[in-house]
């Protein structure tokens, strides 16, 4: 079958059965397409019946697809180790791919889908769309999963929303495999967004009932509330709850924060050589952001190694017009077995001409590896990175002063030198200023 094919046409780990029998038809083109195929092979069953109409043309196109699969090894056939036999029907039928104008009704029914060597069964979806308005049904029956979703909203692009229920009765982690200790969940969602649209992002979501059972207890979890405002070009976002509390401010578009403050480091790291290297950012963020977010005592019971008495506090303000972006957090407290860490605090400052950061550990507590006051200074600007530690001793004086330059030289060429006055032990070294390791296309030169 392979020989037929042009390369390239089937998937690079898709393997065919080693016996299979095709029967049907399939007639017409792209404008019009009808299709009736039946596959009998030693991976499974697969029956497949379509009508399709100008499938091409978002707007204008027409389709009504049944399928149908016995036992099919989806493992075999896709080269996924993680997938195995696969037993399900389902249909889809409507008009036009544009959710502004889509009218359309899908239904899926599972009856048995093997997933990291766990078997579900009896799940079932049936979901519709009409004029942009949605609605979205699952029903799983498994004993391992066992949940129920309901969801509606619009799917217009100038006002999306979502509201509805997420019913978790029971995920077992453990049974499904996706856990090594007996873990199972369950809660309930409740979404109530009004808009979904960026910078205008209306509604809250409440995580209700929430309750982690172990081998040995039952935990129950305070409410998670994210509620989010809009008004006047400024975007409101509060999260409260089992986790502490975020409160964020300004006219930024919560889909492109992180690729912006992504931009804004990336642009010092990249030498002037790079003739795609820019600065503008036309997104035009502003916020401002400050939370405080705590490990909670009672997942001490799952967690009993890991304890944060006082909570973790991050101030962040961005202003992607001004390329401008400063944090400064401070992390008093937190321990895991053997380790302490007493006191971390650091701030970070990143504008149009250079990116500034400074990390200070008051104290560290391991039996195989303790440190006293420590420094990192970090200064990047051009491709050129410039870094400097200072550890002091019980006395707080220097014991220890390194540093080093790493450049971003483009095409994947880079270069690492020390600084020339070290200190190492109390003893001061020089090193020699043509000292260098450069690096091209991951080879030492």
């Amino acid at each position: 079958v392979r020989s037929w094919l042009q390369p390239n046409m089937l998937p690079k780990n898709f393997q065919l059965p080693k016996q299979f029998f095709l029967t049907g038809f399939i007639k017409g083109g792209l404008a019009q397409l009808q299709t009736s195929l039946q596959l009998n092979s030693t991976s499974g069953n697969l029956q497949l019946k379509a009508r399709l109409e100008q499938i091409t043309d978002k707007n204008k196109a027409h389709y009504d697809a049944t399928f149908n699969t016995t036992d099919l090894h989806a493992g075999e056939l896709t080269g996924d180790t993680s997938l195995g036999i696969i037993s399900a029907n389902g249909s889809l039928a409507g008009h036009s791919f544009n959710p502004d104008i889509m009218d359309a009704k899908a239904q899926l029914q599972i009856d048995k889908l093997e997933y990291n060597h766990y078997v579900y069964q009896g799940i079932n979806m049936d979901a519709s769309i009409a004029k942009s308005a949605y609605r979205f049904y699952l029903l799983s029956k498994d004993t391992s999963l066992s949940a129920e979703i309901k969801l509606q909203g619009s799917a217009d692009s100038t006002h999306p929303s979502v509201n509805g229920n997420i019913n978790l009765n029971k995920i077992n982690l453990y049974a499904a495999h996706l856990s090594a200790q007996p873990l199972t969940i369950k809660g309930n969602i409740l979404l109530q967004l009004d808009n979904l649209l960026p910078r205008h992002l209306n509604g809250t979501i409440n995580i209700n009932n929430l309750q982690i059972a172990t081998a040995k207890e039952i935990i129950p979890f305070d409410t998670i509330q994210l509620t989010a405002k809009d008004s006047a070009n400024q975007q409101y976002l509060t999260l409260s709850g089992l986790f502490g509390s975020l409160d964020a401010s300004g006219n930024y578009d919560y889909t492109k924060i992180s690729s912006s403050i992504q931009s804004l480091v990336q642009y010092h790291l990249q030498p002037d050589t790079i003739k795609t290297k820019t600065l503008a950012d036309s997104s035009h963020q502003t916020l401002q952001l400050a939370a405080s977010l705590k490990w909670p005592v009672s997942f001490q019971k799952i967690a009993p190694d890991l304890s944060m008495p006082q909570p973790f506090l991050l101030q962040m303000h961005l202003n992607s017009d001004s390329n401008l972006l400063t944090a400064q957090w401070k992390l008093p407290v937190i321990k895991y077995g053997d380790l302490k860490i007493d006191s971390l605090n650091g701030n970070i400052k990143i504008n149009s001409d250079s990116l500034l950061s400074d990390i200070v550990l008051q104290r560290l507590y391991y039996p195989k590896f303790p440190l006293r006051k420590t420094s990192l200074h970090i200064a990047a600007a051009k491709g050129i990175v410039n870094g400097d530690i200072l550890l002091l001793d019980r006395k707080q004086r220097p014991g220890f002063q390194l540093g080093a330059t790493f450049s971003m030289l483009g095409d994947q060429k880079y270069s690492l030198q020390l600084h020339q006055n070290l200190l190492l032990n109390k003893k001061h070294w020089n090193v020699p200023a043509d000292n260098i390791i450069k690096i091209d296309n991951g080879k030492l030169n």
